[in-house]
């Protein structure tokens, strides 16, 4: 990957780090800047094991009972397990949300009990999805890469420079980027027309995308992903 040291390309960010991860009082407008009509949330792809007993599991009780029906039950299904992986089928949130009686909206990842194992995020459909929706989105081959916790990967060798610097980047650089660093990176990405920009925080529940309300709903109509409408004041 290109790079330059030149950051005058992401003054009109306006990154402010300590609000970018005050994550109990996050807003979108503390990590995009109010000039997009259209903040959209992506949410990742998700899998659930088919047959999965959810009334055996609970994460709560520390009965020795309970303990070793957990145990037994993620051992069935490949859960932990350093011989056999869990059959997470892909399936939906909105799904998710029916089985689980929680409320369908942008905050449906904290309301859902991860604890139980038997769902799980599909993190290698998750990065297809996002690959296929910026190649919709963009309309030049090379985009501007901004990776605010830059030194958290020096050490593991994921970038090509351990400086301060904007990259210059192909979709699928980008894609195989966010991928080594398992989605938890904070970044940003946008073309040089600044007609949209993708935000990832680390330890966030979803990508934000902030572009026209046109450009916003046409992508809605093409993607494979879920996705939610947020307002500069979401909480995020």
């Amino acid at each position: 990957m290109d790079y330059s040291t030149d950051l005058s390309i992401i003054t009109w960010l306006e990154i402010d780090e300590e609000r970018i991860y005050n994550s109990s009082q996050r807003r979108v407008a503390d990590v995009l800047p109010d000039i997009f009509s259209a903040y959209t949330a992506l949410l990742p792809a998700v899998g659930i094991i088919e047959g999965f007993p959810f009334e055996q599991i609970n994460i709560y009780k520390s009965t020795i009972a309970q303990i070793n029906t957990n145990a037994s039950v993620w051992k069935q299904y490949g859960v932990f397990s350093a011989h056999q992986t869990p059959d997470y089928k892909l399936t939906k949130f909105s799904d998710l949300t029916v089985r689980f009686g929680v409320t369908y909206d942008a905050n449906v990842i904290k309301r859902l009990e991860w604890g139980t194992q038997g769902f799980a995020v599909k993190w290698e459909q998750t990065a297809s999805n996002l690959l296929h929706l910026l190649r919709e989105l963009a309309q030049c081959a090379t985009l501007n890469l901004y990776i605010v916790d830059y030194c958290r990967y020096e050490a593991v060798e994921v970038l090509p420079s351990s400086d301060q610097v904007v990259y210059s980047v192909t979709i699928e650089e980008f894609i195989s980027l966010l991928s080594a660093t398992s989605f938890d990176t904070t970044l940003y990405l946008f073309p040089d027309d600044r007609s949209w920009c993708l935000i990832n925080v680390e330890d966030g529940d979803y990508p934000i995308l902030g572009t026209s309300r046109e450009l916003g709903e046409a992508l809605s109509s093409k993607s494979s992903i879920e996705m939610f409408p947020l307002s500069p004041e979401s909480n995020v």
